[in-house]
């Protein structure tokens, strides 16, 4: 891979009822390279992420009306 290739990234979600309980993992994304199609997960360090985290629930990035 390099700085040129075609990537698409993905969080793994788990959905909850209601919805808003549903968390998403920020700190290890899923790596697709659409060019040659190659898949891995990033683990990203905390430290350098402090405002994510491993189970981040929906409802802490939702306004309040």
């Amino acid at each position: 891979m390099n700085e040129k290739s075609n990537v698409s990234v993905y969080n793994i979600v788990v959905i909850q009822n209601p919805l808003e309980n549903s968390t998403i993992n920020f700190i290890a994304p899923i790596i697709v390279n659409n060019d040659n199609n190659k898949i891995a997960q990033a683990i990203l360090n905390e430290k350098n992420h402090p405002n994510f985290g491993i189970t981040e629930s929906i409802k802490s990035f939702k306004k309040n009306e």
